[in-house]
């Protein structure tokens, strides 16, 4: 074997200058780090979305609640004033319970 060098992975072989070198597995890494790139870009944004999306359904939640809170509020005040108007009722209890009303 003289004058004969025997080439292993290391000094250049098939695949090109070393494991991760300018041949063939360089150049697929090289290509993957667009895709690598996009998949990050795709994930923030999908997370993104997803905390704006909760946010805005709390926000929705909260004002249905407090407009059917009033809403209570204002037929608890109709049912007290037609129960004065009716005579169920005393004026006194009528002003303390319209006062507990409004402090709620």
């Amino acid at each position: 074997m003289k004058g004969k060098t025997v080439r292993t992975e290391m000094d250049g072989g098939p695949m090109g200058d070393g494991m991760m070198g300018d041949g063939m597995m360089g150049g697929m890494m090289g290509m993957m780090w667009p895709w690598m790139i996009l998949s990050v870009v795709v994930l923030v944004v999908v997370l993104v979305v997803l905390v704006y999306l909760v946010i805005f359904l709390v926000r929705v939640e909260r004002r249905r609640s407090s407009e059917a809170l009033i809403a209570a509020h204002g037929a608890a005040q109709n049912l007290l004033d037609d129960r004065f108007a009716r005579g169920d009722i005393a004026e006194d209890e009528y002003r303390a319970r319209r006062e507990a009303l409004r402090q709620n």
